[in-house]
């Protein structure tokens, strides 16, 4: 819970067995639920995320590969069955920060109802993302943009949100 507010993340999971685990185990505690919808992956991810000892993890999967729109769909709809109030989408392979989670939220404890990560405000990890990755999420950024006249906004491409019930 946080400020009375039952908190749940969705992860959607394809093919991320070598990440899963430490992405599970890095949710902070105010988390109430976290849903993992494994996507009909090929590897290991499912046997890894059977064997993360926690009971505020609920599995969930598909019958067929989603993507990550249609996993987090089937997360938020498992949520919301579970009487969630706040919702953060976190990316099974491990490159969203679990303890900027509450900065994420800030915003929707405080009158709005969504809220988006942008990593580009965030030098240090943009010094971690590989040189074509980078310029790759600018070139996709400026596109958006350029097809939706939305100026103000960066990072469109970033998928580490948060949305109200």
């Amino acid at each position: 819970m946080l400020n009375g507010q039952k908190v749940v993340v969705v992860i959607p999971a394809y093919n991320v067995q070598e990440q899963i685990g430490k992405t599970i185990e890095e949710i902070p505690e105010f988390v109430d639920a976290i849903i993992v919808v494994e996507d009909n992956s090929t590897d290991a991810t499912l046997v890894k995320i059977r064997g993360v000892d926690s009971d505020r993890v609920v599995l969930e999967r598909t019958e067929r590969n989603s993507g990550v729109g249609g996993a987090t769909t089937k997360g938020f709809a498992a949520g919301l069955r579970m009487g969630g109030d706040l919702f953060v989408k976190v990316d099974g392979d491990g490159q969203m920060d679990p303890g900027r989670m509450k900065d994420l939220l800030l915003p929707l404890l405080n009158g709005f109802d969504y809220a988006k990560g942008n990593r580009f405000l965030h030098t240090q990890e943009l010094k971690e993302m590989p040189a074509v990755r980078l310029f790759g999420n600018y070139v996709l950024t400026f596109m958006t943009k350029l097809a939706s006249g939305y100026w103000d906004i960066f990072d469109p491409q970033n998928g580490y949100v948060a949305i109200k019930r």
